[in-house]
């Protein structure tokens, strides 16, 4: 259900250039919701340019190489996280 939830968020921000085409709502007080995908260890939203991929326990010998550094997810495509333009400030 949560993955449901955040595929259609994306949609309304996305897809839905003239506003949501459905709303996320608290069922008992018809609140609106926010969806955010959040680290279940620290409770901290995943943004673009925070979260990277690496190579995981399953990971074949091929993949490994290949992401012998972190994939930093950016908002303007995929680049190594050394490349990360302002690595390291505040």
């Amino acid at each position: 259900m949560p993955v449901l939830l955040a595929l259609g968020a994306w949609g309304n921000r996305w897809l839905a250039p003239k506003g949501e085409l459905l709303s996320i709502v608290d069922a008992a007080s018809g609140a609106r919701m926010e969806v955010v995908v959040v680290d279940a260890a620290t409770l901290t939203p995943l943004r673009l340019g925070q979260v990277a991929l690496a190579p995981g326990p399953g990971a074949t010998k091929r993949l490994r190489e290949q992401l012998r550094s972190p994939l930093l997810l950016a908002g303007n495509g995929a680049r190594r996280a050394s490349e990360a333009p302002g690595e390291g400030q505040g």
